[in-house]
């Protein structure tokens, strides 16, 4: 009776040799979570500290391009930083159905001709609620948002597109 395999020549088969299983080493096993205090000041003050006002000029242009990712003229991912997570997923939930009542009522992109004065309003330490006037043509679009200071800045946890 023959061990060779029946996928390989006799000859092959007899220069194969066991290897034995790895051994696990430090690169193989699973990374260690390791808990990270929040972000505060060196000095031991509160970690909120001074939290400064969202400025209106960046909340403004954020509105505007909110606006503009929710009218399908610029991506999610331009947004970068200034938002969450799950407010991308959110505004991803809202475009896809504006692109679809678009292409229902066929309407174009429409790009913004301007933009209105900056609401800010805060309701409790490190929130701020934001809205502002987005101005498309003739007409007159509201976009709200809830702020939070997380790691030194301001960011976009929930948005309003009315």
């Amino acid at each position: 009776m023959s061990t060779a395999s029946p996928n390989l020549p006799a000859a092959a088969a007899s220069r194969l040799v066991a290897v034995p299983p790895p051994q696990p080493s430090a690169e193989t096993r699973p990374p260690t979570l390791v808990a990270v205090p929040p972000l505060g000041s060196s000095d031991g003050e509160h970690p909120w500290g001074d939290i400064p006002e969202p400025d209106p000029e960046q909340v403004e242009a954020l509105a505007v391009l909110v606006f503009e990712v929710v009218e399908g003229l610029r991506g999610i991912a331009q947004l970068g930083a200034a938002i969450t997570l799950s407010a991308a997923r959110e505004l991803t939930a809202v475009r896809a159905a504006r692109q679809e009542q678009r292409a229902v009522l066929r309407e174009p992109g429409r790009p913004v001709s301007g933009s209105g004065p900056v609401r800010v309003d805060r309701p409790a330490t490190g929130v701020a609620e934001v809205a502002s006037v987005v101005y498309v043509g003739e007409r007159a679009r509201a976009v709200a948002m809830r702020m939070e200071w997380l790691h030194r800045r301001w960011r976009a946890t929930e948005i309003a597109v009315l």
